[in-house]
């Protein structure tokens, strides 16, 4: 009985580690690190630093997705992961871009899912800002408790519809339903970091007591997302991968 049930956790570690993979493998990223050095030097040449800096920051955010295959990640990376997609909007759209950061020093070793915050940010321009007029201003907040952390992004976009929040939470509903009976066959989309796509890892890690909050403020749209810290070894893991 003993060595059945532990066969079966085995087998159910494997497969969450199979669909952390695939959410996570968006692209072989090698053919297009030699592309972005040629445009890079192409760049140099006709003296446009602003693209120069534009494929670095693309070639860090590339090294970064294609890095080790580990699920989970410290904190840190994954604020900087985002941070370099908003300093590329910024050479983008210049000063029409206000981005302001805040993460606590104490959210700093704890690990948590890859790739959870740039997608939600990249969400903000390419939704949030579609029909609203510049300045665009993004705020990412980073905060803990004692047993929990949690990142926040606020714009002063359009924000959500009535009806585009009422669709989000029906998809989020049928992605429970799925995860409850462990059919993740039509929901482990590769292809693109969706807001689903995060909601989904969130999920699968924390069970309840997964953060995913989506919401209208004052200015935009707020898009709160967070877990628990888990102990392990003398380190503070914000899921245990």
């Amino acid at each position: 009985m003993r060595d059945s049930i532990d066969q079966m956790l085995e087998a159910r570690s494997r497969e969450l580690e199979a669909h952390f993979e695939a959410l996570q493998s968006q692209m072989d990223p090698h053919f297009l690190f030699n592309s972005l050095m040629a445009i890079s030097s192409v760049a140099r040449e006709a003296d446009a630093p602003v693209v120069v800096e534009m494929c670095d920051c693309l070639s860090r955010m590339l090294r970064y997705t294609a890095s080790h295959k580990q699920s989970s990640v410290d904190i840190a990376d994954e604020w900087g992961h985002a941070v370099n997609y908003i300093r590329m909007m910024k050479l983008r759209y210049e000063d029409f871009i206000e981005a302001k950061f805040d993460l606590d020093d104490s959210l700093a070793g704890i690990r948590v899912p890859k790739l959870i915050l740039q997608p939600l940010v990249e969400n903000a321009f390419s939704h949030g800002f579609a029909n609203a007029t510049p300045p665009y201003c993004v705020a990412i907040t980073g905060t803990r408790t004692e047993r929990t952390w949690a990142l926040e992004i606020k714009d002063n976009g359009g924000g959500f519809s009535p009806s585009a929040l009422r669709r989000i939470e029906e998809q989020f509903r049928k992605h429970d339903t799925n995860l409850s009976n462990h059919d993740f066959s039509n929901q482990l989309e590769i292809g693109g970091m969706t807001v689903s796509n995060v909601y989904i890892r969130l999920k699968m890690l924390y069970g309840q007591d997964a953060v995913f909050e989506i919401s209208n403020n004052s200015q935009g749209a707020t898009v709160k997302i967070g877990g628990t810290i888990v102990r392990t070894e003398g380190k503070e893991r914000g899921a245990d991968v």
